[in-house]
């Protein structure tokens, strides 16, 4: 559940509240080309520690780099609380991350907020804790593993799936029973395997778990 190569900085966040109306709260990295100073980063949000932003509470622009969340964060609007830049070229790679989401995080969106938005190629492990959002994961790229905790997909306003799964994957749909029954699905976008945990739609058509490659790839949109 995190990189084997030992980070370069680590942020811990303990007893803090950051509150950012119309910007990130923590960007890790830069938007410019990365040195290697910027990659193998590393952020600890403490269990005592709130990010709320209307729009992004983790942004990761670096390489193999970590988020561990324990804390709280609150989208006020339609960002996401945790995000990630799917650019991957010749001159530009902020894949290799790992994010771990343990039994007391908490991340809550608004109306058509994501949860986590997983676009770069990296690693998800959502160990406990409580993500409530119109889409709570996006992944576009990587593998995601979902071991306990409750996603709850809350409003219309998500990604959707006008046949009604709580796990939508481009081509196909596969509903909470068949997940439980096949907790490990693989298709071309990535790998996501269900072992433990809640999950639950409030709405037919919104997907509590989207994984497609579909739309844009870089932490400019969703």
């Amino acid at each position: 559940d995190s990189n084997d190569t030992k980070p370069t900085a680590v942020l811990t966040l303990d007893n803090i509240e950051l509150v950012n109306t119309n910007e990130t709260c923590v960007q890790v990295g830069s938007k410019g080309k990365l040195t290697d100073k910027e990659t193998d980063l590393k952020v600890i949000v403490k269990e005592n520690a709130h990010l709320e932003t209307g729009e992004i509470g983790v942004l990761l622009y670096s390489k193999n780099s970590t988020v561990d969340l324990y804390g709280s964060i609150n989208i006020l609007s339609n960002g996401a609380g945790i995000q990630g830049n799917g650019t991957n070229d010749e001159d530009e790679n902020f894949g290799g991350t790992v994010v771990n989401i343990y039994e007391t995080a908490k991340i809550t969106t608004g109306a058509t907020g994501i949860g986590l938005y997983i676009p770069q190629d990296g690693e998800v492990n959502i160990f406990g804790g409580e993500i409530t959002s119109a889409t709570p994961i996006a992944l576009k790229s990587g593998k995601l593993n979902i071991s306990g905790g409750t996603l709850t997909a809350k409003t219309v306003n998500g990604i959707t799936n006008k046949s009604s799964g709580l796990l939508y994957i481009a081509g196909g749909t596969i509903t909470s029973k068949q997940t439980l029954e096949h907790p490990t699905i693989y298709n071309e976008t990535g790998k996501v395997k269900i072992t433990g945990g809640t999950i639950i739609s409030e709405t037919e058509r919104s997907s509590v778990i989207s994984v497609s490659n579909e739309g844009s790839s870089s932490c400019e949109g969703s």
